[in-house]
């Protein structure tokens, strides 16, 4: 059922991120927008509304700044605002604005935040929106609204509003179906001077301006004064077709999640029922219905809103499902025609699957629109979206570096730089292979070649200490000055999922933390370090420093503890005494020094899980590496050359399978799936027995990779303008 709602999100949002790219562009090209006078101003400034029990309601003015129509936008937008403002008055009118209304309690800060940001997105008037809140929302609201760029906040004003009920039991109506969903009945007694008014959940989204939603009022008849989308497009598995027991409106009930209403209709409108003969007023209905039928509804709100227009259904516009399109759209089969046919217009994330993984389909395009800069996107890359890597390749570790290389950007979000360190006959083949990968990748990162340099010491000893060139590693935080925070990999590895994952690590870094490793082993009475070390190490079991990620400015600016001299040395000055020490007790070379250093400065390392380094160690004696088995393998690191024998084939079948993927053809055609039938032949041996292991985590990534790809690369048709 999962794949309906995906195909129907990507094939029918083909024009969603078209948007965002124009509209993120740069609003320095858009002639300016002429300034409201305030002298005539009819769009006041935004106000917090607060409300005491039992005292009148006051409104108490935010210290805000008179709005401007003007913002950041594509060229386009900016031509069609600015042809529309020929022959309009300067005075903002009343009809020049819309009303949005939000109820928000809870944990739906974030959530009704990027509703408002998709709103604000893609609407070409000005909004006005009422976000009803609880009180400890409150100042969060008006927090965060208040860091929005000017470009943004100029095109809406807000007020906030306690959670407040005219009739009844204030305590009852907020626990009607969800804390305080009820509120949005009491919308048409509130808010007095409103005259018409959309109302959504906290967890809709706008893949449209809400200008075109707006438009649905002028297509009321003179009886209309409220528009809903059906619950549901087949009564036969509609929820109120089968399990209600109360009356609802029309065969399959509406879904209130996405209301628009005529609030001035609604207030001079006696609405027919089933208690009294002559009508009542909407505020003099609510509570009797909800006291009738409160033992019989389900949906809270949404029930007594079906019950009101089963009895008034000549007051009801129903527009396409298309404007309210929830999971039942799709997880049943499609059933939206109208969505198939024009794509989405309002999403409406109910279920909760903006936040778990039950529909991928909504999450990607929530995730999308919240992660979306309010700026637009900026022409320059900030320092903090690039990610570092640093690689050491020496003697016949080309091929194995550029397939590390290609499995970091195959699944990588931000950009990468790599640093790669290499001896001098690497260099040109490393040039010449980078420069022949397709733009579409070589977009996506930068790299820099550096020699083979030790700033202390003797190089030639240097270099042979364990594997040719491998201390290098040592000398990452005196040559990259420049550099904040590392991440260094040996050649072997590969990633099965995004670097930026490993790179959020560096966050998990409390003070004295300065760089992060993973255990050598997981199991002390087979580890080698606890078994045969002549040296000092860290931990139990040790660490291995094939992935050693790094905050470098907190390791140059560090003294290190350490057992020759009682003030400590900076990193520099203590390579070169430590490795004269332990040089004859050593034998893993440079991994030895780092893990005498961390012995010596234990609080100054970060351990992150074995998945993130999971080697043959973790599986040719039996699985220990319990991360892994419950969630994949992060990162591959192919040590004691199993990407080149058959010592280990499950190892190598991935190696192989990434070096081999042809540059943009399609993830699981060319990737996965080869992957996953190679695969089939290594479940007999030890590291192979468990397919998962290494396989759950690539197919998830690879799931989002082309989710994102699809829907953030998809292009719409051009529209014709009217």
């Amino acid at each position: 059922m999962r794949i309906h709602c995906r195909v129907a999100a990507i094939a029918l949002c083909l024009g969603l991120f078209l948007l965002l790219y124009f509209l993120g562009g740069n609003g320095a090209d858009e002639p300016p927008l002429r300034e409201v006078e305030k002298k005539d101003e009819q769009f006041p400034p935004s106000r917090v509304t607060k409300q005491s029990r039992g005292e009148p309601q006051q409104e108490v003015r935010a210290d805000r700044k008179e709005p401007r129509v003007s913002g950041r936008g594509a060229s386009v937008v900016a031509r069609l605002r600015q042809k529309s403002e020929l022959g309009r008055s300067k005075v903002t009118r009343a009809e020049d604005v819309m009303h949005l209304a939000v109820v928000a309690c809870g944990n739906r800060l974030e959530e009704t935040l990027t509703m408002v940001k998709s709103a604000l997105l893609f609407s070409i008037k000005k909004i006005k929106f009422h976000i009803f809140a609880e009180e400890d929302l409150t100042e969060q609201f008006e927090k965060a609204l208040s860091q929005w760029p000017r470009p943004l906040t100029s095109k809406f004003q807000y007020s906030l509003y306690p959670i407040t009920f005219s009739v009844g039991n204030a305590e009852e109506w907020k626990r009607l179906f969800k804390p305080c969903a009820a509120q949005r009945l009491f919308l048409p007694v509130i808010l007095k001077d409103v005259d018409s008014l959309l109302y959504v959940d906290t967890d809709v989204l706008f893949l449209r301006p809400m200008d075109d939603i707006w438009k649905f009022l002028k297509a009321f008849n003179s009886s209309q004064l409220a528009a809903m989308a059906p619950e549901h497009e087949i009564p036969k598995i509609g929820w109120y077709s089968r399990f209600a027991r109360h009356p609802f409106y029309g065969v399959t009930g509406v879904n209130s999640g996405v209301m628009l209403m005529n609030l001035t209709r609604i207030r001079s409108t006696l609405f027919k029922n089933s208690m009294i003969a002559g009508g009542l007023s909407w505020e003099d209905l609510l509570h009797p219905l909800y006291q009738k039928y409160k033992n019989h509804i389900t949906w809270g709100d949404q029930d007594l809103l079906n019950i009101i227009f089963h009895y008034n259904p000549e007051c009801l516009y129903i527009f396409p499902c298309q404007w309210n399109y929830r999971p039942d759209h799709c997880m049943y089969g499609s059933n939206c025609k109208g969505a198939e046919e024009e794509g989405v217009s309002v999403l409406h994330g109910n279920r909760g699957v903006y936040h778990d993984d039950k529909q991928p389909a909504f999450k990607v395009v929530y995730d999308a629109i919240r992660d979306k800069s309010e700026l637009g996107r900026s022409k320059v890359t900030r320092a903090e979206d690039v990610m570092h890597l640093a690689v050491v390749a020496c003697g016949n570790r080309l091929e194995e570096t550029l397939t590390m290389v290609k499995s970091a950007l195959l699944f990588s979000i931000k950009k990468i730089k790599f640093h790669i360190f290499a001896e001098e006959d690497l260099t040109e083949q490393f040039e010449k292979a980078l420069s022949q990968w397709p733009r579409p990748l070589t977009s996506k990162f930068q790299y820099s070649l550096y020699p083979i340099t030790f700033s202390v010491g003797n190089a030639e000893e240097w270099k042979r200490l364990f594997k040719p060139c491998a201390a290098q590693r040592l000398f990452l935080p005196v040559i990259l000055k420049d550099v904040d925070s590392l991440l260094y990999v040996d050649t072997d590895v590969l990633f099965l999922r995004p670097m930026d994952d490993i790179w959020k690590f560096l966050k998990a870094f409390n003070s004295s933390q300065l760089a992060a490793m993973a255990p050598e082993h997981e199991i002390p009475k087979i580890g080698w370090y606890s078994r045969f070390a002549r040296h000092p190490f860290y931990g139990v079991t040790g660490v291995n420093s094939g992935v050693m990620l790094m905050n470098l400015t907190r390791i140059r600016s560090t003294l290190f503890k350490n057992s020759m001299i009682a003030g400590g040395l900076s990193w520099e000055d203590l390579l070169h005494p430590l490795y004269q020490k332990y040089k004859n007790h050593i034998t893993w070379g440079d991994q030895d020094l780092l893990n005498i250093i961390f012995h010596y400065n234990p609080e100054c390392l970060y351990i992150f899980p074995c998945q993130w380094n999971y080697r043959p160690d973790h599986c040719m004696y039996g699985s220990n590496c319990k991360g892994a088995e419950e969630e994949g393998v992060s990162v591959l690191h192919g040590n004691r050359g199993v990407y080149h024998d058959d010592k280990q084939p499950a190892f190598k079948v991935v190696y192989d399978a990434i070096r081999d993927y042809p540059f943009g053809e399609n993830l699981f055609q060319s990737l996965f799936y080869p992957l996953q039938t190679k695969f089939l032949d290594t479940v007999n041996t030890l590291c192979g027995r468990i397919p998962q292991v290494f396989l759950k985590q690539i197919e998830k990534t690879m799931k989002a990779v082309f989710e994102q790809k699809v829907i953030r690369h998809a292009r719409a048709p051009r529209r014709q303008r009217r």
